[in-house]
């Protein structure tokens, strides 16, 4: 990995709590470099920041429209949660206006990071299930693209399909980037690597 450079300090009095790293460019409307920090070819996974990048094609597609989604839907679409109810719920209903439930997800059951829904959960004895996963709400619009593309009855979720395709030209689409390296993040959503530039 390229060198990188000190990007943010936080500091409590005079004391120097923590160092944040990183690499950054910024470029005009033509591409150029106008400032760097740390290496402008470095490749990086942008990872949940991508989030709102990849929830364009649920918006250029017109699906977001078609199926009434809400600004609290788009806003699971873009970013990750903690798995609150407040989250949970909405996905769950979002999930049944498909036809699906949670068992279309693909991005594996995870312990909900809210304390009152942990709690909740722990008590009654129920194991985490992939709704309270901090990435449910980017998978059901994933699901929601597919569901608007798909041309047969099968409602077979696929994250190997044009929808997926489709994703990645909207992600390379905000990036100037040639290239991208794919790999499958612990979501199970390709986890496209990609030049700064």
């Amino acid at each position: 990995m390229p060198a990188s450079e000190a990007l943010c300090e936080i500091w409590r009095g005079s004391f120097l709590e923590s160092l944040h790293m990183g690499h950054a460019v910024i470029c005009d409307d033509t591409g150029q470099i106008v400032k760097s920090w740390g290496d402008p070819d470095a490749v990086i996974l942008p990872r949940s920041s991508a989030k709102m990048i990849q929830a364009l094609p649920l918006l250029s597609s017109g699906a977001g429209d078609h199926y009434g989604l809400a600004e609290q839907d788009l806003a699971l679409a873009c970013a990750s949660h903690q798995g609150g109810q407040i989250h949970t719920s909405r996905v769950s209903a979002w999930l049944q206006a498909l036809g699906y439930d949670q068992t279309a997800l693909r991005c594996g059951a995870q312990p909900p990071r809210d304390r009152d829904e942990k709690r909740r959960v722990q008590a009654a004895q129920e194991a985490p299930c992939q709704i309270h996963n901090n990435c449910s709400g980017k998978h059901t619009g994933f699901l929601t693209l597919a569901f608007m593309e798909v041309e047969s009855d099968e409602r077979a979720p696929n994250l190997v399909c044009p929808k997926n395709e489709r994703r990645v030209r909207s992600l390379s689409a905000g990036f100037s980037c040639s290239m991208m390296r794919v790999s499958v993040s612990n979501s199970s959503a390709n986890a496209n690597a990609m030049w700064m530039l």
